[in-house]
């Protein structure tokens, strides 16, 4: 990414290099993710390389368009959908390990209410917002996102 900073060009001419190389990192988790969606890692890598990309498209927003504010809404939406399936993932995992715990302690299997209704419960909901995540990449696929973020910043 650095080796795309050039000292001597505007910080405008700079972000039309950097904010699709952000983009593409971001990007590049996508056929992992989608051919593995139980794969809790490889999509909260995405979302944390997502990260800096919206980071750096807010701070340049007032240099850019419409057009540009857009693709950051954009990209600020599909985060917050990442971010949504991560904190499934994260209660899933504490609601597991209460359910071992508790098992382990006394020695029993789990009942079918409580606890394994919630652990579900969040499942059903991950798969949901996973859903709206995968149709976010397809739009993005079929509205060619790049190139129009690569045009909001000319």
């Amino acid at each position: 990414m650095a080796a795309r900073i050039k000292p001597n060009r505007s910080l405008r001419t700079n972000a039309e290099s950097i904010i699709p190389a952000m983009f593409e990192q971001m990007m590049s988790y996508k056929p992992n993710v989608l051919s593995r969606p139980e794969s809790v890692d490889t999509l909260h890598e995405m979302r944390i390389a997502g990260r800096p990309l919206r980071y750096v498209m807010e701070s340049l927003q007032p240099a850019f368009g419409s057009d540009f504010r857009t693709c950051l809404k954009e990209v600020k939406d599909f985060l917050d959908i990442a971010g949504l399936i991560h904190d499934c993932d994260v209660m899933i995992n504490l609601l597991e390990n209460f359910q071992n715990e508790t098992e382990n302690k006394m020695g029993r299997q789990p009942s079918s209410g409580g606890v394994s209704k919630l652990i579900r419960h969040e499942r059903s909901i991950r798969n949901k917002r996973f859903r709206q995540f995968c149709r976010a990449l397809a739009l993005w696929d079929q509205q060619n996102f790049e190139k129009k973020l690569r045009e909001a910043l000319q």
